[in-house]
């Protein structure tokens, strides 16, 4: 996950611990998601502490989140596409 977490706060001038401090976050935490290195998926509630503590929106310091797929939704969407593609096969047939 790309984040902006290191630019927003060294533009702001904070440190780790500041951050933390305001972010009720561990410096270690902070820190290994600024590096971003270990593929960490931060969850909704830690998004909102970090952003809040930067004063911007969890858009801002961690970019659009991704489309969650459900894989039975999808396998259940193009189920009903095809079904839906093989009954307007057979009218046109008749």
């Amino acid at each position: 996950m790309n984040n902006n977490i290191k630019k927003i706060r060294t533009e702001q001038k904070l440190t780790i611990t500041k951050l933390s401090e305001l972010s009720k976050m561990s410096t270690t935490y902070i820190s290994r998601l600024e590096r971003n290195k270990e593929n960490i998926k931060p969850s909704e509630d830690t998004k909102e502490k970090i952003s809040k503590a930067l004063n911007k929106s969890i858009v801002e310091v961690f970019g659009k989140q991704e489309e969650i797929k459900d894989p039975k939704k999808t396998n259940a969407n193009v189920k009903n596409s095809i079904k839906k593609e093989a009954g307007a096969v057979k009218k046109d047939e008749k």
